[in-house]
């Protein structure tokens, strides 16, 4: 039986924004405990037999759209992972170079990084977990340019969800790179402010917008780019800046990076504040749904990232600790996850990879899944040692 649609938001149960199969009667228990009923697929369903005092019930109401054909990357993570590295560190050094070259001449060489975003987005198309987990591992360095680099990924992997093209996407990460390159013309001091802003201050850090279009007009950035630099700071709701534009009259695009430049900020640690988890960020966002970002296209950045990101650190119920290395996009409870932790919590020798998909319980019988998340740095690991 495929759930595709609880009878309530599911943020408000331990599923978040997922569609899920299950196959046994404990399966349908759990969701019992949250729901008086829930909307099933009967296209997609692979249905059980569940004894009918543990149904859900279900109402007389139409069935949702049936979701889309099964995401899941078509490469393995493991297979991508170098492959995403390098294509990662190309446009890290592209970006780089193009805010240095801002910086000095008021012009972004942009010709070159368009062949280093191809590469990002044929990675990205392959696995979008695989730059995903590179994205969220990269938080040491400076922010201003992994955050460019994470909002790019994250704009692609949400494009690929809602079917763009892959010229689309180019386009998309593109703009992605670039939409804050007007910072580098506003004081250093500013931006590592950790005090509140003045209204003064507010206004010259929000010029950025006005810098981006400049210094991108002036490099040659088509017009789609531009207006992404321009609209990203819109909401829904009339309360963004610069225009206070409103929910059609804000593209698509602008949206999407909009959005997940939001979300990259909210998990990223700041001068003047700590990063917040993913659970909260999303809590967050949700609260802010079609008042500040389109609610179908959050929901949609929510089913890529699913309730344990790559490169989120996890317990499972044997003990052990493993960082998630790959989603399952039918079943986003039960992603890959590598362990590094033994059920004492000593490092391991070797690193694992277990499928929680196709393994139920591990060698001793014991049931086996994700018991909790955890916070980054529980146990002293830093999951980037792993990957970087």
């Amino acid at each position: 039986m495929y759930v595709a649609r609880l009878d309530r938001p599911w943020l408000e149960t331990p599923f978040l924004l997922e569609g899920f199969l299950i196959r046994e009667e404990k399966e349908a228990a759990e969701i019992a405990q949250h729901c008086e009923y829930v909307y099933i697929d009967i296209e997609r369903g692979d249905d059980v037999q569940v004894a009918p005092s543990r149904q859900a019930k279900s109402p007389p109401r139409p069935a949702p759209a049936p979701p889309a054909e099964d995401p899941n990357d078509s490469t393995q993570t493991e297979i991508e992972l170098p492959r995403a590295r390098r294509e990662v560190e190309n446009i890290a050094g592209e970006i780089t170079n193009a805010f240095e070259s801002a910086r000095e001449t008021g012009i972004a060489g942009i010709g070159s990084m368009k062949v280093a975003v191809r590469g990002l987005v044929k990675s990205v198309i392959r696995s979008s977990d695989a730059a995903l987990l590179l994205a969220r591992l990269r938080r040491k360095d400076d922010y201003t340019y992994n955050h460019a680099i994470s909002t790019s990924i994250l704009s692609v992997a949400l494009g690929k969800q809602v079917n763009f093209d892959q010229e689309e996407l180019e386009e998309l990460a593109l703009a992605a790179s670039l939409f804050d390159i007007g910072k580098v013309k506003v004081p250093d001091g500013l931006l590592a402010k950790t005090d509140p802003l003045s209204r003064a201050e507010l206004k010259v850090l929000r010029s950025h917008v006005d810098y981006s279009i400049e210094i991108l007009t002036a490099s040659g950035a088509n017009s789609t780019v531009i207006e992404i630099a321009r609209d990203h700071h819109e909401r829904c709701d009339g309360s963004g800046y610069p225009a206070g534009k409103q929910r059609n009259e804000i593209g698509m695009f602008a949206q999407i990076v909009g959005l997940t430049d939001a979300y990259d900020a909210m998990i990223s640690r700041r001068v003047y504040r700590a990063a917040m988890s993913h659970e909260a960020a999303v809590r967050e966002l949700y609260e802010l749904r079609d008042i500040h970002f389109q609610a179908e296209i959050l929901e949609q950045l929510i089913q890529v990232l699913g309730t344990y990101p790559a490169g989120s650190l996890v317990e499972l119920t044997t003990g052990e600790v493993g960082v998630v290395t790959q989603q399952n996009r039918l079943r986003r409870l039960r992603p890959q996850v590598m362990l590094v932790l033994d059920e004492d919590k000593q490092p391991l020798d070797h690193f694992p990879v277990i499928n929680l998909l196709q393994e139920s319980a591990n060698a001793d019988g014991r049931p086996l899944a994700i018991a909790t998340s955890l916070s980054p740095g529980a146990y002293g690991i830093d999951p980037a040692e792993y990957f970087l």
